[in-house]
């Protein structure tokens, strides 16, 4: 598959085709007219739009490899790299910052559903009373700063260390991530989503702990769907012979919550609840912000971590409820997030081929 495209510049509307000329040394000779497709340009439309040309399944890991996957990500890096050359934050603090130890990094986009459940479980964790660990909300939707307002009230009323980041425009879950870790104070880094509730006390303690041994690169936390059955309980690596992708599994999927060790290491850990060192956050390069929307940064860092000879752990002392992607839902038609999954797991396995090279050898 080949194609182009071009960048018209001001307000043009776009022609409804294009003519194809050949130069060669007797003059130009006319070959045919090109009809034109266009569409409202978004990363995800563009990609929608890529992937929706490719005729079947099985052929889009080779036709990103050989055409598309990597224009598609110089775009994506293009359009990024703008965006936070003109970003701009508002910052509003609640309680006086004090020696902040621990950082809690979350990112928000589409909805501020679940943020009050969040902010009543925080309110009974001793590192947040005490002020050793602060919450850094990291508003990655300008659209929500109106309804911030009433939230705000509800920090105040409940004296929570807190700080609420509005963003001046959408960065993406990797790009809010570094974003926050980039204001945070702490020498430890916890991210969590916006829709993780955690059921017990002493969380906090328990995904900061392991971090004591320099071996150990990043924490995960066992996650439940809301009837109690596992969500995430670590992360391996799959291949899917349809696709020729390699593809995120979470072993245990659907199953009521089984024995197995408080602390195990794992292949890799989502970034819905993930502790790291802030040194360690920093010296990986943090979230890769070349993943489109939210999916496979997380396991993309621990990769990277692995990479460093760090060690990915799951402590199941901190068990959270998660209520899944409630911000994804937002981000487009079905057919685009499906698109964006296949690009991103192309995305990553061509990152990690070293990694994904040896497992499909079987070492």
């Amino acid at each position: 598959m080949g194609g182009f495209l071009i960048a018209l510049p001001g307000n043009e509307q776009s022609p409804g085709k294009v003519t194809a000329i050949a130069t060669h040394p007797g003059g130009a000779t006319r070959l045919h007219d090109i009809k034109c497709a266009t569409f409202a340009f978004t990363v995800p439309a563009y990609i929608e739009t890529i992937i929706g040309l490719i005729p079947k399944p099985s052929l889009i890991s080779e036709t990103l490899t050989r055409n598309d996957g990597f224009f598609v990500d110089a775009l994506v890096s293009a359009v990024k790299s703008y965006t936070k050359n003109t970003l701009g934050v508002e910052t509003r603090q609640f309680v006086p910052k004090r020696a902040e130890e621990t950082s809690i990094i979350v990112p928000v986009y589409g909805t501020l559903r679940c943020i009050k459940e969040q902010l009543v479980a925080a309110a009974s964790e001793p590192e947040i009373q005490s002020g050793q660990a602060r919450l850094h909300y990291i508003i990655d939707d300008p659209r929500l700063r109106q309804e911030m307002e009433g939230l705000y009230d509800y920090v105040q009323a409940l004296q929570l260390p807190a700080s609420f980041h509005v963003l001046s425009a959408n960065l993406g879950f990797a790009g809010a991530c570094n974003q926050g870790a980039a204001l945070a104070k702490g020498k430890n880094l916890i991210f969590l989503n916006s829709d993780c509730i955690p059921t017990d006390k002493g969380w906090i303690d328990a995904m900061i702990s392991p971090l004591a041994k320099e071996i150990i690169g990043a924490v995960g936390a066992r996650l439940l769907f809301p009837d109690g059955s596992i969500q995430h309980d670590g992360m391996e690596f799959t291949y899917d012979r349809s696709l020729r992708l390699w593809l995120n599994d979470h072993p245990g999927k659907g199953l009521d919550p089984f024995e197995r060790p408080v602390l195990e290491e794992v292949e890799s850990a989502t970034a819905a609840c993930v502790a790291l060192r802030a040194a360690t956050f920093k010296a990986v390069g943090g979230f890769d912000e070349g993943f489109v929307i939210g999916d496979f940064e997380d396991s993309s860092l621990c990769l990277a971590l692995r990479d460093m000879k760090k060690k990915i752990v799951i402590q199941r002392k901190a068990t959270l409820v998660h209520l899944e992607r409630q911000s994804l839902v937002l981000s487009g038609t079905p057919t685009a997030r499906q698109a964006i999954v296949y690009y991103n797991a192309w995305r990553h396995q061509a990152k990690h081929s070293n990694i994904f090279s040896k497992k499909k050898a079987g070492n």
